[in-house]
């Protein structure tokens, strides 16, 4: 009788762990570098709210865009002080962001021109809806 208890709680736990992903695994967020454009990734995952954190935070110390509500999508991080053109995938895409400095970022509809506003040091949400899917470039003015 032993046996038969010991081998069916072994059949359970190999039918469980067969039976798909644990809750972790299945949420995780994975980041991938976009191949040719420095500091562009593409972020996925089964949980939004997973993956709005997990962009956040991967922002590191600098200032992020990203392609949707809430940190999800695409994300750039703007590599240094200066101008700097959004990249290709994401020009005109932009709807929230990350700026984890004490700098302002200005941002432009077009090439430094058409300015937005700026995004005070520290900021983290959703563009201006009347800015969304607008921003074009910017100036880090450190």
């Amino acid at each position: 009788m032993r046996k038969l208890l010991a081998l069916s709680a072994g059949v359970a736990a190999l039918a469980a762990a067969l039976a798909g992903p644990s809750a972790a695994s299945a949420s995780e967020t994975r980041f991938t570098e976009v191949a040719g454009v420095e500091g562009l990734y593409r972020v996925t995952g089964t949980s939004s709210d997973a993956i709005a954190q997990d962009a956040y935070d991967r922002c590191g110390a600098g200032t992020c865009f990203f392609q949707h509500f809430q940190g999800e999508g695409l994300f750039w991080t703007v590599p240094s002080c200066g101008r700097h053109h959004l990249p290709d995938y994401l020009d005109g895409k932009a709807t929230s962001a990350w700026n984890r400095t004490p700098t302002p970022i200005i941002l432009y509809d077009g090439t430094y021109t058409g300015r937005l506003g700026t995004m005070p040091g520290g900021f983290k949400g959703n563009l201006n809806p009347a800015h969304d899917n607008m921003l074009s470039s910017v100036d880090a003015a450190c």
